[in-house]
C-alpha cells in the first residue's frame, strides 16, 4: 500500500515539473527577451548586489531613465586676443587668455525613453582683470585712449538642447545615435574706469541649429558587469547666426556711440568623451569621466575688441570675427531606471 501511495505521488511529481517546464521553460537558463528593436532586455536579476549583469549599459531592463550630471569644465581659445594695449609702446597690456582658462561649474539633465533621448547642459563662467596704467603710461581700449585704470569683467554662457533617436544596432556593445541639436553660446565683456562713470560693453550672441550624429561604444566590460568603460561621440553640421553689439551705459558716456554687426555661416560641433559607469543596483549607475565640445565659427566677445572703435563725438565703428572655442573637463553623473 505505502509503495503504490509512493508510486502515485512520483508520477504526480513528474507529472507537475513537467508542466512548470512547458510554461515557463529551461529555468536553468537566464530568461533574456528582446525589445521590438531586437535590443536584449536582461533578465530579472541585472544590478542586483551579487550580480549586476553583463551588459546592463547596454541594455534596457526599464524602458526610462533620468540622469542628471555635474560639469566642472573650463573654456580655451585658439588665439590670445589682445584687450588693452599701451599707447607708448603698443605693447599689449591684458590678453583674453588672463579672463579665461579657469574651471567653472555647470551641470546637465538628460531623459531616456525606449530609443528617445532629450538632453539639457549648461556651462557659466565668470572672470574680472585689472589693467594699471602706472599713472604715466595712456592705454588704448575699444579705440580710445584713457589716463586710468580699466577693470575688465568676462562672462560667458553656453547652453545646449538636444534630441536624439537612439540605435543599439549593429551590436549590443556599439551604439548609434541621430538628432537636432541647438546651442546658444552669449558673451560679454564690460570695461570700466576709475572717476569715470560710464562702462563701455561689448556682447556677443550665437544661436547654432543643426543635426548631429552619435555613437556609444563600450571599450571594455569587467567580469561581473557591474563596471563598464565607455566613449561617446557626436559630431554635427550647423548653421551659425551670430550677432556683436557695442555701447555705452550711463550718463558719462553720452559722448560714445554704439555699433552692431551680425553674420551667417555655417559651424562644426563636435563633443568626445570618455568614462567609467558603475552599476550600483538595478536600477541605479554612476558614470564619471573627462569630456571635450569643440565648436568652429561662433562670435567671441574678446576678439571683437581690436576691431570697435568707441571715441568721443565720433561714429562707432565695428566688424564681426568669428573664431573657435574649446570646453573641456571633468564630469559626474547619476543615472536612474524605471
Amino acid at each position: 500500500m505505502i509503495s503504490k501511495t509512493l508510486a502515485i505521488v512520483s508520477v504526480l511529481v513528474l507529472l507537475h515539473a513537467q508542466a512548470r517546464a512547458e510554461t515557463f521553460g529551461d529555468l536553468s537558463q537566464p530568461i533574456v527577451t528582446t525589445s521590438w528593436d531586437n535590443a536584449p532586455i536582461l533578465p530579472p536579476h541585472c544590478g542586483a548586489e551579487v550580480d549586476c549583469g553583463a551588459s546592463v549599459s547596454r541594455c534596457r531592463c526599464n524602458q526610462f531613465e533620468l540622469s542628471g550630471g555635474y560639469l566642472y569644465m573650463a573654456r580655451e581659445h585658439n588665439r590670445n586676443s589682445t584687450l588693452v594695449t599701451s599707447v607708448n609702446t603698443g605693447d599689449a597690456v591684458l590678453g583674453m587668455s588672463d579672463l579665461e582658462g579657469n574651471f567653472d561649474s555647470g551641470f546637465e539633465v538628460c531623459g531616456r525613453w525606449s530609443n528617445l533621448e532629450i538632453r539639457y547642459m549648461q556651462i557659466s563662467n565668470n572672470a574680472s582683470a585689472r589693467t594699471s596704467a602706472s599713472g604715466v603710461s595712456q592705454i588704448t581700449y575699444l579705440g580710445d585712449d584713457y589716463f586710468s585704470d580699466v577693470v575688465n569683467s568676462y562672462e560667458t554662457e553656453l547652453q545646449s538642447a538636444e534630441i536624439n533617436l537612439l540605435s543599439s544596432k549593429p551590436s549590443d556593445r556599439i551604439r548609434f545615435s541621430g538628432g537636432f541639436r541647438y546651442l546658444q553660446l552669449d558673451e560679454g565683456i564690460a570695461g570700466s574706469f576709475p572717476g569715470f562713470s560710464g562702462v563701455l560693453f561689448t556682447n556677443t550672441s550665437n544661436d547654432l541649429y543643426g543635426l548631429q550624429l552619435g555613437a556609444d561604444a563600450d571599450l571594455w566590460t569587467s567580469k561581473d558587469g557591474c563596471c563598464t568603460l565607455a566613449c561617446n561621440s557626436k559630431a554635427g553640421v550647423y548653421y551659425s547666426d551670430m550677432n556683436l553689439d557695442t555701447f555705452p551705459n550711463a550718463a558719462g558716456a553720452a559722448t560714445l556711440g554704439s555699433a552692431t554687426d551680425s553674420s551667417e555661416g555655417g559651424a562644426f560641433v563636435g563633443e568626445l568623451g570618455l568614462l567609467m559607469r558603475v552599476q550600483a543596483t538595478r536600477r541605479l549607475s554612476f558614470d564619471a569621466g573627462y569630456n571635450l565640445l569643440y565648436i568652429t565659427s561662433v562670435a567671441l566677445a574678446g576678439d571683437q575688441l581690436q576691431n570697435t572703435d568707441m571715441q568721443p563725438s565720433l561714429t562707432a565703428t565695428t566688424s564681426l570675427d568669428s573664431g573657435d572655442v574649446l570646453y573641456h573637463g571633468l564630469m559626474t553623473r547619476a543615472t536612474l531606471r524605471f
